[in-house]
């Protein structure tokens, strides 16, 4: 009796093709079995203020700018495209020192891209609680996402 080990379904192209026999003991979806290459996420320092990048929708964007709240002063996002850009998370991570309190470090913001398009991602670093005339300093990139 032939057997066909697997047939290959078109699932994603909406049409369903078989081989010609008259057994099938497997099926298997080609699209979900191409690998797909893991993207490392884009690292953004401070020394990238102003410069522009290039990244695929669904990219992973780190932003490390420093950071110490112990003086008030935080970074906060000032202006972002919700439709091209989320942010996943916002942390503070403190620079290693033997105990010393009201040491700075660094804050961490994690972003994904969402859509195609250009997007500027502009921060700044200020007293919130002061207003606008706190702000002590800027930072924007810009996002060409393909």
């Amino acid at each position: 009796m032939p057997i066909t080990l697997v047939t290959v379904l078109e699932l994603n192209q909406g049409f369903i093709s078989y081989l010609n026999t008259p057994t099938v003991v497997g099926v298997v979806d080609r699209h979900k079995c191409i690998k797909k290459k893991k993207v490392l996420p884009l690292t953004i320092t401070q020394a990238d203020q102003g410069k522009t990048f290039t990244v695929r929708s669904g990219s992973v964007i780190v932003l490390n700018l420093a950071e110490n709240p112990s003086t008030g002063y935080t970074w906060e996002i000032e202006k972002i495209d919700p439709y091209a850009i989320k942010l996943q998370n916002s942390t503070f991570s403190s620079s290693p020192t033997d105990g010393l309190v009201g040491v700075g470090g660094k804050r961490i913001f994690t972003f994904k891209t969402k859509a195609r398009g250009v997007a500027r991602l502009q921060l700044k670093e200020w007293r919130s609680w002061e207003g606008d005339s706190s702000i002590v300093q800027r930072f924007d990139v810009t996002l060409q996402i393909k």
